[in-house]
């Protein structure tokens, strides 16, 4: 019988340098992935690079502070994806019937949301529960609580992977906002503030589109943050979450302008995860606080609810 392959050696593979270049591959540059794996620059590189010296492969194009896998790459790391999957598989069952005490719930949410609903009202649950630790992230693209980067994901794109636990949190109405001096002007002498024109398919953008018509674009950007502090600064007029807008003391809300906008947003989890105490305990939170800021629609209905498509979770 032959003995089994060393998990580090010059001739074979390991496992955390495969795993790493599968890292690399989903996170499009050494950067990102190193702060993924919560590691420095310098250890993806030279991993990678060890695993190209026992492979003798070219595994990654180095361009500046870009990268991209080669052919060979992209192969190589869609046959290591598997032992990823089933790291991430043994990891959630080892946090599942883990001592639940001292527990780290890592929150993924939009950026505007996290920043400006969510962290303020954490305040409550930390002294609620001063052995739990929240770690909440802003993020704009799609995170996945499948491979593992979050335990709660809140978003306006619904997840369909199967092992995902989906429920509907909230609806988020939008509204034009501008600054109080900026709104005495007459609204066909307004200037909008829009995303850029790579995200026209997106329903806000949409949306502003139509009601702009041939007025002019003062100001573009993808970051709902940036468009906030536009308006705030007398740019132009903006499109912006209700939760949020209404927040904000120097915006004020014109109500009235074009049809009512609303946006689902969903809360995700995975299967495995979701009857955690600590995880619950946090899901129980953030619905409250979305019950707390959420408001009535143009139809008079509540703009919450718990009713998913699919898969919902029992809270």
């Amino acid at each position: 019988m032959e003995n089994a392959l060393p998990l580090e050696s010059d001739r074979f593979p390991s496992f955390q340098e495969l795993f790493y270049l599968c890292t690399l591959q989903r996170c499009g540059s050494i950067a990102a992935a190193a702060r993924a794996l919560g590691v420095d620059h310098a250890t993806v590189s030279r991993r990678v690079a060890h695993l190209e010296k026992i492979m003798g492969m070219t595994l990654i194009l180095r361009s500046g502070r870009s990268c991209h896998l080669t052919q060979h790459g992209i192969e190589i790391a869609r046959l290591s994806e598997t032992m990823r999957t089933v790291s991430d598989a043994v990891q959630r069952y080892i946090e599942a019937n883990a001592d639940d005490k001292a527990a780290v719930v890592k929150v993924d949410s939009l950026p505007l949301l996290a920043t400006h609903v969510i962290a303020p009202s954490l305040n409550t649950l930390c002294m609620e529960r001063p052995d739990l630790q929240v770690a909440l992230s802003g993020s704009s693209h799609i995170v996945s609580v499948e491979r593992g980067e979050a335990d709660i994901v809140i978003g306006l794109v619904r997840p369909t992977a199967g092992s995902v636990v989906v429920s509907r949190l909230s609806q988020i109405a939008y509204a034009i906002y501008g600054s109080p001096a900026y709104l005495r002007r007459s609204c066909e002498k307004w200037d909008f503030v829009t995303f850029h024109e790579r995200f026209a398919h997106i329903p806000q953008q949409a949306w502003i589109d139509g009601v702009r018509g041939k007025r002019r674009v003062a100001f573009a950007s993808d970051d709902i943050a940036s468009q906030m502090a536009a308006a705030e600064n007398g740019l132009g007029v903006a499109v912006l979450p209700r939760l949020v807008g209404d927040r904000n003391e120097n915006l004020q809300r014109r109500d009235g302008v074009g049809p009512p906008l609303n946006r689902d947003l969903w809360l995700s989890i995975h299967s495995q995860r979701k009857d955690v105490p600590s995880v619950r305990t946090v899901i129980d939170h953030v619905k409250t606080v979305f019950r707390k800021g959420t408001h009535r629609t143009e139809t008079g209905k509540l703009s919450f609810g718990r009713e998913g498509v699919g898969r919902s979770l029992d809270l």
